[in-house]
């Protein structure tokens, strides 16, 4: 499918579609506060999701599409899927009036029609107290290739919520130990090499990012908000504060003389919301994020897709596999954290999209090496996935937040240091952006993977391990393990 073709059935679905909501919680995080101007984020001459959906809605003289606020999700007894939806694929040769055949039968409807899935897929809108009903009936059609239930999806992180002679100057980079980790990871020996580029970016899936933030002052093209995504103009700034810190660690504005440093000095982000203002979103919204980034920003290069969320309850979903074999065969890295865990425990399962072969799957350690947060387990219902990757610092991390603020991200109470494997995976997005500007023939995506991969800082026992995998990620070690 092109992107004219997406395009276009885009436009249509303004006229046509409505949305139901899904789940996705994110944690409270405090922060110190510092007084600057917010600068406009949004770059000079950049095709943006929002700047289409405006011109979408000026067709031929035609008003503004009115935005619709995005109504709450209805969770099943569980707490874990979607009450009153089913994912269909039905056969890509089955026509669209047998379709709605189908679901007149069962009293269904199509619902999120503006989502980008795969062909052949629909979210159908059912009767909960019938879904189960509705679920046989859908299987037993010989016109459909799979019924599944809407899973949710959480982000796994630790809160959301609100020098001279020193290289970078940033300021929490030089003065203190606020920035522990991206030491640890060896970045400044690494941007001795290789500071990234302007022309490669990171595609931040996740609860938007806070673009006026004066610590990403021209670092971040504003993508598209899939949740809310009749709201007119469509905009992904964060208002909850979870893709703000992410954002932060992976790419703040660095060599600044104010704020911290990110991993990826030069890198650009680009912000793509997947959650509502409570941070909860589910399976198909977020595989539309994922194909978003990758067929609309190609002139922004996104080389590298950061995910810090996985699937809750632990269930293989079709369209959210999909959705990174589609960024996968078109050369984007994908990065996800894994389930979050107790510290130590790694016994559990690491969850999706982390499990799905190919991804850098990403553990959560501290300043002393130890485990802190982080599941491992590879197999699920005697199916066995691919190992746990690498481990990356997620505790005790200094970060930007929502509304110009800086500080420690904080835990669930507001008032702890904040855990987490969502903290882990943007210094690992960082580190394979960078790797991504590497020379000629060493920069291709699996070229990208093996270098963040092996080019680590051994932990546990020797080799690979479960509780860490191959080991800590070193920006330096990753960009002399192939071409330097």
């Amino acid at each position: 499918m092109t992107k004219i073709l997406l395009k276009l059935k885009k436009i249509g679905r303004l006229l046509t579609a409505f949305f139901l909501t899904a789940n996705l919680t994110i944690i409270s995080t405090g922060s110190a506060q510092i007084n600057q101007p917010g600068n406009s984020a949004d770059l000079a001459n950049q095709s943006t999701q929002s700047s289409q959906l405006e011109s979408a809605g000026g067709l031929s003289g035609s008003p503004a599409p009115q935005s619709r606020e995005t109504p709450p999700m209805l969770l099943d007894s569980s707490g874990q899927y979607v009450a009153d939806e089913l994912i269909v694929g039905f056969k890509k040769d089955f026509p669209e009036e047998g379709q709605k055949g189908i679901l007149k039968a069962i009293n269904a409807s199509f619902t999120r029609e503006e989502l980008l899935l795969s062909e052949g897929v629909k979210i159908l809108k059912v009767d909960p107290n019938n879904r189960s009903k509705a679920m046989k009936i859908l299987e037993s059609n010989p016109n459909i290739e799979y019924v599944e239930l809407n899973p949710i999806v959480k982000l796994q992180g630790g809160g959301g919520g609100g020098g001279g002679g020193c290289s970078p100057n940033d300021y929490y980079y030089c003065n203190g130990d606020y920035q522990w980790a991206v030491k640890k990871i060896q970045a400044g020996s690494g941007w001795n090499l290789n500071k990234g580029s302007s022309s490669i970016a990171i595609a931040v899936i996740d609860s938007g990012v806070d673009y006026n933030h004066y610590d990403l002052s021209g670092k971040v093209i504003k993508g598209t908000d899939w949740w809310n995504y009749w709201e007119y103009p469509n905009n992904p700034m964060d208002d909850w504060g979870h893709g703000t810190y992410v954002a932060g660690i992976a790419a703040a504005a660095t060599n600044n003389s104010s704020g911290m440093a990110g991993v990826g000095w030069n890198t650009k982000i680009v912000a793509i919301k997947v959650t509502d203002n409570k941070g909860v979103t589910n399976a198909p919204v977020v595989a539309s994020g994922i194909r978003d980034a990758v067929i609309n920003y190609p002139n922004n290069n996104v080389k590298v897709i950061n995910i810090s969320l996985a699937t809750d309850p632990n269930t293989d979903n079709s369209e959210l596999r999909s959705a990174i074999q589609y960024a996968q065969d078109r050369g984007v890295v994908v990065v996800a954290s894994v389930k979050n865990s107790s510290a130590g425990n790694y016994n559990c399962f690491m969850g999706f999209p982390a499990a799905y072969s190919g991804v850098i799957s990403v553990v959560a350690i501290d300043k002393n090496n130890n485990h802190v947060s982080g599941c491992t387990g590879k197999t699920l219902n005697n199916t066995t996935y691919q190992n746990v990757w690498v481990s990356a610092p997620g505790a005790e991390i200094f970060s930007i937040t929502k509304n110009n603020g800086i500080g420690y991200v904080r835990g669930d109470d507001g008032l702890s240091i904040g855990v987490g494997t969502s903290l882990a995976t943007p210094f690992v997005s960082g580190v394979a952006s960078i790797v991504a500007n590497g020379p000629a023939g060493c920069n291709s995506a699996s070229s990208i993977k093996s270098a963040v991969k092996y080019g680590t800082d051994d932990l546990g026992t020797l080799g690979w391990d479960a509780k860490f995998g191959q080991g800590r990620v070193n920006l330096y070690k990753a960009l002399i393990w192939l071409c330097y």
